[in-house]
Formats: structure tokens, C-alpha cells, sequence
């Protein structure tokens, strides 16, 4: 239960927009407080927001090369195994002629994992979604920066 007592150390704008909320509907108002210091709004953002914005179709389409369901990161990811197994080959032939090994290839950076707290989805995907199953009526960003 919020008070005075235990309200210091919780974010002032979510308990003003919760304490707004409750008196405009008057219905109970329950906060989750889910934040990271100093972060944008894409690593918040779900896989399907971005789509919905023509001028994030950039990162749209990273999201969506990252996706393994994806038939592009399957392609590419595809087309690295195969160059894997071809080095592999390569390498078996090198060591027995006890000859120079080239470097293998290089795992395709357009399907790297985006796993930094930074990259898009990535906060929404960690600390919102696992939330989904609760009752929650609506969601605010807000970046105290600006």
C-alpha cells in the first residue's frame, strides 16, 4: 500500500500518473515499476511496435533478422553452417598435411542475438512481457532526461 513511508525510494512520476489515474476513474490503481536508468524507448518497445512506424522500419527489420522463426535469419544462419562445415572440412585436411589453417567464417553479425540492454526489444522482452499475464490495463514510458 503506498504512503509516505513507502513511496521514497518509487518513481514520483509513476505514483503521480497512478494517483491522477485514481481519482479521474476511481477504481484502485496498481503499480508495477519496471525501469532502467537512462534508457531509450526501442530496447521497451515490442517486436510488433516497430512495425507499426514507417520511420523505424529500420529497426523493424533488425528485429525481425534476429528472430530465428524468421525465414531470412534462417537463411543466413543456413548458409553460415554450411561455410562452417566447409571449413571444418578444410581444416581436417590442413592438419593432417600439418599446413597454415585459415580463420573460420564469421558468425553473420546481421543475426546476432540482440542481448545488450540497449538494443531494441530487449527490455520489453525481460521485464514487460514476463507481465502479460497480469491484468494490466496500460503501460507509460517515461525518460526523466528530457
Amino acid at each position: 500500500v503506498c504512503s509516505p513511508e513507502t513511496v521514497g525510494g518509487y518513481t514520483a512520476a509513476g505514483y503521480f500518473f497512478g494517483r491522477k489515474l485514481h481519482k479521474e476513474l476511481n477504481v484502485p490503481i496498481g503499480l508495477i515499476n519496471s525501469s532502467w536508468g537512462g534508457t531509450r524507448i526501442e530496447p521497451w518497445t515490442p517486436p510488433a511496435g516497430f512495425a507499426q512506424v514507417p520511420a523505424l522500419a529500420d529497426i523493424e527489420k533488425q528485429v525481425q533478422l534476429t528472430n530465428p522463426a524468421n525465414t531470412a535469419y534462417q537463411a543466413t544462419l543456413g548458409t553460415y553452417l554450411k561455410g562452417l562445415e566447409n571449413w571444418t572440412a578444410e581444416a581436417k585436411t590442413a592438419l593432417k598435411a600439418e599446413t597454415p589453417l585459415t580463420p573460420p567464417p564469421e558468425y553473420p553479425s546481421a543475426i546476432q542475438p540482440l542481448t545488450s540492454h540497449t538494443s531494441p526489444t530487449t527490455l520489453y522482452n525481460g521485464m514487460i512481457h514476463p507481465l502479460v499475464p497480469y491484468a494490466i490495463r496500460g503501460a507509460i514510458w517515461y525518460q526523466g532526461e528530457s
